[in-house]
């Protein structure tokens, strides 16, 4: 297991799980994501699911830090192993992610400087916000990420822990800050949540969020089962070794990802103004059927 301070962050057992789960969803979302950014300390499971994409060809972790970087070498290797994901001339990776051709890594002393400057991005993947910590960044540099998005650029984030009924005020008051802030400060045209119980903590499934430029991320998120597979037999690179690239997440995970969890749809509606999906539903269940003695078999 792994903590950060006095609080879990992930483990060995569940770490694919979690990742996959982060990663593909919103990766899959984009037509064609071909510049990723990472922003994270160098915990690399985040990086070793993104380079199975095949389509990816720039990937910037940004935060780097390399005594983080070496703990994950020394006590979880699996986190940094591309050795059997096949790259474009069907040979494996490098051993270690981090050593990929495709991935340049930025200091957290450089991160301003980068962003300052950063080509078009397709897909932002936050590694860590179940602590919060990326809330209190500057608002300037969320306006920078942002500017940084390319047309039908996605940002992903994991917001933790699913809302329970121990914490659901608190899980709601995190929630009301993203949404103010993606929507209503920086425009962002669509959101979709989606809670992932395989990688659960301590028995708690966790929540996270895809945020999109454009609203043309919609079509491939909500494809059914088999477009999904579809997707993935077209965009994710075979192993060398023949095993499954992907041990949790396929298509019908995703089918399971499209529909908010009961707790999280009330938390939503709950938002003041009430968000406009809510109405709509809401109008919609007001309707008066049809009475049965309006109908004639002929």
């Amino acid at each position: 297991m792994v903590f950060r301070g006095d609080r879990f962050h992930s483990s060995e057992l569940l770490q694919q799980a979690h990742h996959e789960a982060l990663v593909h969803p919103g990766m899959l979302a984009h037509d064609e994501a071909i510049r990723v950014a990472i922003l994270g300390d160098g915990g690399s499971a985040t990086l070793r699911e993104v380079l199975k994409h095949e389509c990816v060809e720039d990937v910037i972790l940004v935060g780097y830090d390399e005594e983080v970087v070496e703990f994950f070498r020394r006590w979880m290797p699996s986190w940094d192993d591309c050795g059997d994901i096949e790259d474009d001339l069907h040979l494996p990776l490098v051993p270690s992610c981090l050593e990929d051709r495709f991935v340049r890594l930025v200091t957290e002393r450089d991160k301003g400087t980068w962003l300052e400057s950063a080509e078009e991005l397709d897909v932002v993947i936050l590694d860590d916000l179940r602590d919060d910590n990326a809330l209190v960044l500057e608002v300037t540099f969320w306006e920078a990420l942002y500017q940084s998005l390319s047309t039908n650029g996605i940002l992903v984030l994991p917001l933790g822990k699913s809302p329970s009924p121990e914490n659901h005020i608190q899980f709601l008051h995190k929630y009301q800050t993203v949404m103010e802030l993606l929507q209503s400060h920086l425009g962002m045209k669509k959101i979709h949540i989606y809670e992932e119980s395989h990688a659960s903590y301590f028995n708690a499934p966790q929540t996270n969020l895809i945020a999109c430029k454009s609203k043309h991320c919609s079509i491939d998120f909500f494809s059914n089962s088999a477009q999904t597979q579809v997707l993935l037999h077209s965009k994710i690179s075979p192993t060398h070794s023949g095993l499954p690239p992907l041990l949790h997440f396929d298509g019908a995970v995703q089918k399971s990802y499209q529909t908010p969890h009961k707790v999280m749809e009330k938390l939503h509606c709950s938002l003041d103004p009430k968000p406009l999906d809510c109405q709509l539903v809401h109008d919609y269940k007001t309707v008066v059927n049809v009475p049965i003695a309006g109908f004639f078999v002929g």
